[in-house]
């Protein structure tokens, strides 16, 4: 995914255990994410589900998923709708690439 995002080439990330706590009735076990380049963050990835409960950036942003519940789905949630078309991520990000909102990061000079 990092590849796919254009991310690839951003160094690799380090996580780090900090503490069992619990978030919303749920052990979890927390995590100091720190990526190569940019700030850190610390996730609250739940110990049976293996999913983050919560995200909390350095600049005291947070994002919690609440209200989870342990059920079935409906099969209709995952019908492809007809007339649907496989989408190409790649596709996406280059034609953003072309557009006037894409801005990379100078190059270094030679």
């Amino acid at each position: 995914m990092a590849e796919i995002a254009g991310l690839a080439d951003q160094g690799d990330w380090r996580c780090e255990p900090a503490a069992i706590e619990t978030v919303g009735g749920h052990e979890t076990m927390a995590y100091h994410a720190i990526p190569a380049r940019g700030d850190s963050f610390i996730g609250w990835i739940d110990r049976t589900r293996k999913f983050p409960l919560r995200i909390k950036s350095n600049d005291g942003a947070v994002v919690t998923a609440e209200a989870i519940r342990d059920e079935p789905q409906d099969l209709a949630l995952f019908e492809v709708p007809k007339g649907a078309r496989k989408f190409d991520p790649r596709t996406l990000i280059e034609h953003i690439k072309q557009s006037d909102v894409w801005v990379a990061e100078p190059k270094p000079a030679p």
